[in-house]
């Protein structure tokens, strides 16, 4: 996957997006895929002063996000993503998080979401190792406690504000070569 990064400049300017300026949630939204303890933990994190939480998806645990996220002008919810413009919003993001933790109706079987972004390219990739995550991630994200906000919020700080573009840079290298030896 080789994104033109202008095409992906103007997908993100029609969102009133900038490359690094998000950290983004593209995946189905319900309460075990963690979109809960990604807003708690945005909000408890330095990153949330500078930057915004893109949730990008449908399900249903949306309205409870929606009421959860009401008025916060650094949360941006986007329901009507379609498929070209998905790979964009990865590869523009300054980090992508998809905490998900084990739930009584559903586990992560593999993260197909986590190897589309890795392909993509853009920030570092902050998870959980639950179900088949750490098969989908190899070594190449940065890894999470299952429920833990005050964790996640220290690691979305260290993904976005701490680590240097030559860092984000091999960490995305690695993640895309790990990505592709997967069927």
């Amino acid at each position: 996957l080789n994104l033109d990064p202008s095409w992906v400049d103007d997908v993100l300017a029609r969102r009133g997006l900038v490359r690094d300026g998000y950290v983004l949630f593209l995946s189905r939204i319900t309460r075990a895929k963690g979109v809960d303890d990604l807003v708690a933990a945005f909000r408890a994190s330095a990153s949330g002063r500078t930057r915004r939480l893109v949730i990008a998806g449908r399900g249903p645990a949306l309205e409870h996000i929606q009421e959860m996220t009401k008025g916060d002008h650094r949360v941006l919810l986007l329901n009507d993503v379609t498929d070209e413009e998905k790979p964009a919003l990865m590869a523009g993001c300054a980090a992508f998080a998809l905490p998900s933790k084990p739930a009584p109706d559903f586990i992560e079987t593999f993260g197909i979401a986590l190897v589309e972004k890795m392909l993509a390219g853009g920030g570092p990739v902050i998870t959980t190792d639950t179900g088949g995550i750490p098969e989908a991630v190899g070594d190449t994200a940065l890894p999470v406690p299952l429920g833990a906000i005050a964790a996640l919020a220290a690691t979305i700080d260290h993904a976005v504000l701490a680590m240097s573009a030559d860092d984000r840079s091999a960490l995305a290298e690695r993640a895309r070569r790990h990505a592709l030896q997967l069927d």
